[in-house]
């Protein structure tokens, strides 16, 4: 494999792959080399890896000398036996390289961004305009790449001025940019508007305020030896609706359901069950939609110290306890080929209970159902 450098603003050099390049894009600031480019059904041209350069342009060279010096510095690359002393960089000295670096699609997530003069402001705020994060899961370290732009393919992405910002991954941080790339991150205090616990149910005992339960279109009948699955199940819309088994005897919802039915004893797990949180996008409105669903495992334990992280992973693959009967699979819960509820697919459903905002004025009147996505955020909530 073959490699040519750039060095960005920050002063680090990156390698840039000049092996399978399939399209070069270039604009009066921006150098996209996009690589492995397939079709879909539609005919709609993706990229699996793209490297993206942005540059400031002060003496407004043209388009056409910017491709011109760029294919040159590649043939020479290609040629060459020292390849780190014709960077980029010397072949386009008129260029102030910004940042630089690879996006791949298999480590990017989707984020929004605004511009926050401080801490209090960026947490106080929804930012709106869509960015990537180089990187996949939990707090984008130090140095991580953030571009202007939607993870849709064939989006054109764009470098985000110097200054600091509210970035919502959709966890909230404020964030200092310097070349696009984060130097400084704090997290935003955690605002939870409600918080559930199973725990404060008993077998076969409903507790409305916490009767937050989870749906399923699978087969429940090695979940703790529960047999009966005529209309207990949900997952889809073509289940029937809530209030036709919630809360009743063929409520096979979890964890709730089984507590309320007494599928779920003290020594199954009943009193060490995960609680469950949610954050509203505004604390003063009664809506769901993109309100952010969290978990945690050690509420029961401490509630005034417990730890909270969104509800983004595979409970049974992750090894959350008593979930399933604590030794084995439950029964066609989890298809690694065929992803279902509870490794959090898009498919979930999510049964939310009536109540008041710990932090605000929305008050949700009854009991409602929503699908949640694999980031945690529920969405198309509806009432039961």
């Amino acid at each position: 494999m073959n490699f040519g450098y750039v060095k960005d603003t920050a002063g680090i050099t990156k390698p840039i792959n000049i092996d399978d390049i399939k399209l070069v894009e270039v604009t009066l600031d921006t150098i996209t080399i996009r690589y492995n480019l397939t079709s879909n059904f539609q005919g709609t041209i993706t990229d699996q890896a793209s490297f993206f350069i942005s540059f400031n342009n002060p003496s407004g060279m043209p388009i056409t000398t910017i491709e011109y010096k760029f294919y040159s510095w590649l043939k020479n690359v290609l040629v060459s036996p020292y390849p780190l002393k014709t960077t980029l960089n010397s072949a386009l000295p008129q260029l102030e390289i910004v940042t630089a670096g690879l996006i791949n699609t298999l480590g990017i997530r989707s984020a929004t961004f605004e511009t926050a003069p401080d801490e209090a402001t960026a947490c106080a705020l929804t930012p709106t305009a869509d960015c990537i994060i180089e990187s996949k899961v939990g707090a984008p370290p130090v140095g991580t790449l953030v571009l202007a732009g939607s993870i849709n393919p064939g989006n054109d992405f764009e470098p985000i001025a110097d200054g600091t910002y509210a970035l919502n991954t959709p966890d909230k941080y404020f964030v200092t940019l310097n070349g696009s790339r984060i130097t400084s991150i704090v997290p935003c205090p955690l605002s939870l508007d409600f918080i559930w616990d199973p725990n404060q149910q008993a077998s076969g005992v409903i507790n409305d305020a916490n009767y937050i339960s989870f749906g399923s279109k699978q087969d429940l009948s090695t979940y703790y030896g529960f047999t009966n699955t005529s209309n207990s199940y949900y997952g889809d819309n073509t289940m029937l609706p809530c209030n036709t088994s919630l809360k009743s005897v063929n409520d096979a919802t979890w964890p709730s359901g089984l507590i309320f039915n007494g599928d779920l004893q003290a020594a199954d797990g009943l009193g060490q069950l995960p609680a469950f949180a949610a954050s509203l996008v505004d604390s003063n409105v009664a809506n769901w939609t993109n309100a952010q669903l969290y978990v945690s495992q050690d509420y029961y334990l401490d509630p005034n110290n417990a730890t909270w992280s969104l509800y983004n992973q595979d409970f049974w693959a992750q090894g959350y306890q008593w979930f399933g009967n604590g030794t084995s699979q439950p029964n066609n819960f989890y298809d690694a080929n065929s992803l279902v509820l509870f490794n959090m697919s898009s498919q979930g459903r999510v049964f939310l209970p009536s109540g008041q905002s710990l932090v605000g004025t929305a008050n949700f009147g009854s009991v409602q159902f929503a699908n949640f996505q694999s980031n945690g955020v529920i969405n198309n909530p509806s009432n039961c």
